[in-house]
């Protein structure tokens, strides 16, 4: 992402990566008619009660209210 940052060229990474640059317009979505590529993302953890706080809070980030993920679907 630094490398579109800074002006030197074009940047494909998925929406939660670039979100916040979009959203200061540091970035700006271009070819947006040509992305035919949605990516599934599945989250698997254990259901311990010592779960590690790294683990609760990539958790918590996916399933929070701003993540911007479609759709999320718990089981």
């Amino acid at each position: 992402m630094q490398f579109a940052l800074s002006g030197m060229g074009l940047a494909w990474l998925p929406d939660y990566v670039i979100q916040p640059a979009l959203v200061n317009n540091s970035l700006c979505s271009v070819l947006d008619e040509y992305a035919i590529r949605k990516e599934t993302l599945s989250l698997l953890w254990p259901t311990d009660r010592w779960q590690a706080k790294r683990t609760r809070a990539v958790i918590d980030r996916f399933f929070s209210s701003d993540a911007k993920l479609d759709p999320i679907t718990r089981y």
